[in-house]
């Protein structure tokens, strides 16, 4: 089984370190391995990740959203 640091994990999804642990620490999934006190990501949590970023993404990019600010 492949395992991957937290560097090599967000290299893999495209994003900043320190973006990855911001998410972890909100609501993205969580990985359960540790070693040495480090968290170490599956190929499986890397796909769920990766989804979890993409929908993130695809929120962020949303075409219907309103801006409040200019209906005041």
């Amino acid at each position: 089984m492949q395992m991957y640091s937290t560097g090599e994990t967000a290299k893999l999804l495209g994003v900043t370190r320190d973006s990855l642990h911001a998410a972890l620490r909100t609501t993205a999934p969580d990985a359960a391995n540790r070693i040495g006190n480090r968290r170490v990501f599956t190929e499986e949590e890397v796909g769920r990740l990766a989804a979890w970023f993409e929908r993130r993404r695809k929120l962020r990019d949303c075409p219907w959203e309103v801006n409040y600010a200019d209906t005041q």
